[in-house]
């Protein structure tokens, strides 16, 4: 049995992370923390084999509680699952041990993937004592045929890096003016740096965006709506008074006054009677 600590600041999503953990065979929650200091507590007096951890925590960002835990001797490993996609934090997530990183908003099916491939790979771990080089090598990734990419002709590692930096930083400036032309025009968001919202999409008046949300393509949000946290819809259009929360939807449409969510899917055609509620985990693709 492997035993989970899950760390979430709402406490509504830790609970629900907490029982989709305990229907997956092989697991069992121990333990649910709601911020950095009671993580550290936890998992120090119940020792984890396995630890969900989300990364913005209200008193320690995610990584320096999971750093502080290896110095209190927390063995665990680490699943980290944020909305956190900045590439310096997925780096130093992996410098720190963290197994796997599962970015927010993500499906049900996404999340047990990551479970079932941890419990797979625990069961095949490396023994303590490695006999050769090639074992030496496998463990740190590099097999046989591991070489180093090759860039165009012409093309230097430095130059690709500054194009890289380039259009990241082209990227950005682009969503800031997006998210001020928004802010303007009197939608909320609660933390404008992490939202992300094509200049294609159409929101309404009133609307509510929370942290995380990824509006992409010609998705229409409807006025007083209510949009995430950790959403992503793609080409959807969503109708007034509606709150979507924590669900991936593509191509879809949400009749007025829905509530879809936390942690549904929408797939492509979707069609979300006004005024419906789904409930947790809710996927259209078992609908009729």
């Amino acid at each position: 049995m492997i035993t989970v600590l899950v760390v979430d600041d709402d406490f509504r999503v830790a609970r629900i992370h907490s029982a989709f953990v305990d229907r997956i065979d092989g697991f069992r929650t121990i333990g649910v923390a709601n911020t950095g200091q009671e993580a550290i507590r936890l998992a120090v007096a119940l020792v984890p084999d396995l630890i969900l951890l989300d990364l913005y925590l209200p008193d320690v960002f995610g990584l320096d509680v999971l750093n502080r835990m290896r110095v209190a001797g927390v063995e665990g490993d680490a699943i980290v699952i944020s909305a956190a996609n900045e590439s310096e934090t997925v780096e130093r997530a992996v410098k720190l041990g963290v197994v796997n990183y599962l970015l927010k908003p993500f499906t049900a099916d996404d999340l047990r993937q990551r479970l079932t491939d941890y419990q797979a790979n625990r069961k095949a771990r490396h023994p303590k004592t490695l006999t050769d080089q090639a074992a030496v090598d496998q463990l740190w990734g590099r097999g046989e045929s591991g070489r180093p990419e090759v860039l165009p002709k012409g093309l230097s590692p430095e130059t690709a890096e500054l194009i890289v930096q380039a259009l990241a930083a082209a990227e950005g400036e682009l969503r800031r003016r997006t998210n001020e032309r928004l802010l303007r025009s009197g939608v909320t968001m609660l933390d404008p740096t992490n939202t992300f919202i094509d200049t294609t999409v159409v929101v309404g008046r009133d609307v509510t965006i929370f942290p995380g949300a990824l509006l992409q393509g010609d998705t229409v949000i409807g006025d007083r709506t209510e949009v995430g946290p950790d959403t992503r819809l793609i080409d959807c259009r969503v109708g007034d008074d509606c709150v979507i929360e924590s669900t991936t939807g593509r191509q879809s449409v949400v009749g007025a006054g829905a509530h879809v969510g936390p942690y549904a899917v929408l797939m492509p055609g979707s069609e979300i009677p006004g005024d419906l509620v789904t409930g947790p985990f809710y996927n259209s693709a078992g609908d009729g």
